[in-house]
């Protein structure tokens, strides 16, 4: 979809955090069983982390050709914010989209992947994994 625009630099930003989707996977059933485990500090941060991701990716939606460095910044926030509470689905939902943007789609799949374990009724999954077998 953008691959043009994006070219080698956002291949390298994607595939960067291709280490993180398999680490992901391999932490996913820690993720499922620690659902009630986070404190109110962890929660914070998780919002406000994930929150910036949001924000960046929205302005970056909005004027690609000139907001690429809020692509870096959803990116390095939404790959954070998983880290932070591994059994949210959100950071991975569009760490997917990013990479389906770039048209990723071995990365898109990984990250979609992920999402359907953690939440199957994540919203725009089901629309994302069509868009994400069309590439």
């Amino acid at each position: 979809m953008f691959k043009n625009f994006f070219g080698n630099s956002a291949k390298k930003l994607i595939t960067n955090n291709d280490k993180a989707a398999d680490d992901s996977f391999s932490i996913l059933r820690e993720a499922k069983n620690s659902t009630g485990e986070s404190n109110e500090n962890h929660s914070k941060k998780f919002s406000e982390v994930y929150s910036a991701g949001l924000l960046s990716f929205k302005k970056f939606v909005k004027t690609p050709e000139k907001e690429f460095p809020e692509l870096k910044t959803a990116i390095s926030k939404f790959s954070e914010a998983s880290k932070i509470k591994k059994n949210h689905p959100g950071p991975y939902f569009y760490l997917a989209y990013i990479a389906y943007l770039n048209s990723d789609k071995n990365l898109a799949v990984k990250y979609i992947k992920i999402t359907a374990v953690l939440d199957n009724n994540f919203p725009g999954l089901q629309y994302l994994q069509q868009k994400i077998n069309s590439i």
